[in-house]
Formats: structure tokens, C-alpha cells, sequence
């Protein structure tokens, strides 16, 4: 006879651990499962925003690799925006060790951990049954939270949805452009087909790394080492560097939130910041909401993914909007980022944005407006 759980979570990342915690803490009988024995490997830059540091509530001074305060936008014509706040910080953290101390607040609020285990293969119901390669369990409520090629979206139909593909490798300060940017992140535009270059700074070196939209993930290595050469570093980099898909939010997944009591978080549910690439806040945040649903369907009619849904409302249609300010951005990246330096509205609902104070649509009738001002400055550059 198969054990039986309350809940079952899938994938020990920061949404699933955060969706574990909540869950145990209010009493449920947990099982949070993970294919890997942490810390492992997470190829990451790390970067958590204000917002998403202010969801937690343990010290993480042992993950952190340093503080940000704002960042820097590099465009290939010279349009630069600098971008940054003295009173809020974000930080940049190694994801192995942030995701490990989760891990453990989770254990410690009465989760059953197993590493080393991997969801193979899920059937639902109303009691779901769960297999992996060492046993079979059942539960009333099953979070997927086991990453971009989710078993769990998977075993629900819905078809893998990547919009973009990232490479990424840790350089050290050894070169005169990573021991510059010690302050924040740095995002380069312009330089690649679609997507953005990055430096995110790190003890004793940076995380280097691009993004491009899925149609040039092709020759993606190839980009990698352009944009390596345009920016004063090796070339040679980019051949030992290491890749993972980004489930950016886009109009076709606006339904991916699970089914019945079966709720998808992170980027199983592809919530992914489709301008910024920001994925833990996003992960952490549904892995809160999640949780709440399943304890609030306990006691009133409906179904958790019901509550889930309403609850990721406000969520999606905020990244819903990004998604179509990405269009301009991935296509016209030049006069995207022009537009912010002559309209200093934008920028500062940006900067709001990444603090967690503003959202993408507060962005559409500025952003309209400053399309004429955009326009002149644009052509007066070209002379």
C-alpha cells in the first residue's frame, strides 16, 4: 500500500520550498520532493529583487554574494541608463545555497524531505497518485514545482512552452569590465539578435551570460562569443559554458496554473518576467499562493486550482502586459531603451517595477505618449 500525504511537492527550488513551508506550518502532512541531494548545481545569476527579499523571513547572509543597489542598461549605440535607488537593495545570491537554506526552513516547519528522488510520473485524481524511481504516493493536493520541463505540467498535457534560452558561465575579476560593475547588474542591448547580455557581480568575479528568443537559440553559442568579444572578454568562455531554458510568460501560457488539486508554480507555470528574466520572486510568490489555495479549498467550496487562478489574477495580467512590451524591446532594443533616457517617467515606473511598487501596465499610456519624443530623439542621433 502506497503512502499517503496531505500534499506532495514537486521540485525543492524557491517555489516549491516555499509552497512546502506554508503547507507544513499550517499542519498539513507534507512530502516535498527533490531529484537532486542539495546543494547542487543551479545555474542562476541569483538576482533577487526588493520585493522578493522582503518575502523572507530567515536569514540568508550565507547565500548572499553581494548587494545591488539599481543597475545599468548598455545599448550597442551608446543610449546608456543608469538606474538606481539608495533607500530599497536587492541581492545576488548563489542559488545552490539559497535553495538549500529553503529547503531547510521547510524541514524544519515538519516537511518530509527526500533528495535523490524524482517525480517520474503523476496520475490524477482525487486522490493523486505520485511515482518515483524508489516508491509510490498518494495525496489529496499535488504542487508542481519541479522546473521548465516540469513531469508534472507534463503528465497534465500541456505542451513545454521555452521562449527564450539563456547561456551563462562565472568569470573572474580578472578583467577591467567585471571589477567596473561591482554596484548591481548590468543588462546589454543591442548586441545580440533578440534578448539581452548581462553581468550580474559575485564574489571575486561576475555571472556572464545571454538570453535570446527560442527561434536563435541555434547559433546561440555563436552569439554568446560576439557579444563576449564586443565587451572585452575571451571568447573561449562561451565554449565551456553551460545553458538552461527560460519559460518566459507569454499569452499562451495564461491558463498553465494547474488543474483540479493540482497547482503549477515557478516556471512549471512559466511565470517568468519576459523583460527582466526574473524568475524567484515569481517562483516564491506562487508557491505562497498556491499553498493559501490548497488550505483555503480545505474549508470552502471549490477547488485549489480555482483559488490558485484567482489569486495569480493580478500576476499574470502584469506579465501579460510585459510580454507585449518585450515585442518593441526584442525588436527595436535601441530605441526601447532611448525611450527610457528621454522620458524619465518611464524609467522611474521601471525602477518601481523591480522594486515591487509599480507594474508593467502602469508603463502602456506613458509609454505612448512617449513615443513622439522617442521618435525625434532617435532621428537626431542618427545625424
Amino acid at each position: 500500500m502506497s503512502e499517503f500525504y496531505d500534499a506532495i511537492v514537486a521540485g525543492m527550488g524557491p517555489g516549491g520550498a516555499t509552497a512546502a513551508y506554508r503547507l507544513a506550518r499550517a499542519g498539513l502532512k507534507v512530502l516535498a520532493l527533490e531529484k537532486r541531494r542539495m546543494p547542487r548545481p543551479k545555474l542562476c545569476a541569483g538576482a533577487l529583487s526588493p520585493r522578493a527579499v522582503a518575502m523572507l523571513d530567515i536569514d540568508i547572509a550565507s547565500a548572499v554574494e553581494c548587494e545591488a543597489q539599481g543597475g545599468i542598461v548598455y545599448t550597442h549605440s551608446g543610449h546608456d541608463l543608469e538606474m538606481s535607488t539608495q533607500s530599497e537593495k536587492g541581492l545576488i545570491v548563489d542559488r545552490p545555497r539559497f535553495d538549500h537554506l529553503l529547503l531547510k526552513r521547510a524541514a524544519s516547519a515538519g516537511a518530509l524531505v527526500h533528495e535523490n528522488e524524482a517525480v517520474e510520473k503523476i496520475t490524477p485524481g482525487r486522490s493523486i497518485r505520485v511515482q518515483t524511481p524508489c516508491n509510490t504516493y498518494e495525496c489529496r493536493y499535488l504542487v508542481g514545482a519541479d522546473g521548465a520541463n516540469s513531469v508534472v505540467a507534463r503528465d497534465l498535457a500541456y505542451q513545454r512552452r521555452h521562449g527564450s534560452y539563456t547561456l551563462e558561465c562565472v568569470i573572474p575579476d580578472h578583467f577591467e569590465i567585471i571589477r567596473r560593475h561591482t554596484a548591481g547588474p548590468v543588462f546589454f542591448y543591442g548586441y545580440l539578435p533578440s534578448g539581452y547580455g548581462w553581468i550580474f557581480p559575485r564574489q571575486g568575479g561576475a555571472s556572464v551570460g545571454i538570453g535570446v528568443l527560442a527561434r536563435h537559440t541555434r547559433l546561440i553559442r555563436a552569439h554568446f562569443k560576439s557579444f563576449l568579444t564586443a565587451i572585452g572578454l575571451p571568447a573561449e568562455y562561451a565554449d565551456t559554458c553551460k545553458g538552461y531554458p527560460l519559460p518566459s510568460y507569454t499569452i499562451r501560457t495564461r491558463k498553465r496554473h494547474g488543474r483540479d488539486n493540482i497547482l503549477l508554480v515557478g516556471d512549471a507555470a512559466c511565470l517568468v518576467d519576459p523583460i527582466t528574466g526574473e524568475g524567484i520572486y515569481y517562483a516564491m510568490q506562487s508557491g505562497e499562493l498556491a499553498a493559501q489555495a490548497i488550505i483555503h479549498s480545505m474549508d470552502h467550496d471549490g477547488t485549489p486550482a480555482f483559488f490558485y487562478g484567482q489569486s495569480l489574477k493580478s500576476i499574470k495580467k502584469d506579465l501579460l502586459v510585459a510580454s507585449l512590451i518585450a515585442i518593441p524591446l526584442n525588436t527595436f532594443p535601441e530605441m526601447s531603451i532611448l525611450s527610457l533616457r528621454e522620458n524619465r517617467e518611464i524609467a522611474y515606473i521601471l525602477k518601481d517595477i523591480t522594486l515591487g511598487k509599480g507594474s508593467y501596465t502602469d508603463l502602456i499610456t506613458v509609454g505612448f505618449k512617449a513615443v513622439p519624443k522617442t521618435i525625434m530623439a532617435y532621428l537626431r542621433g542618427r545625424k
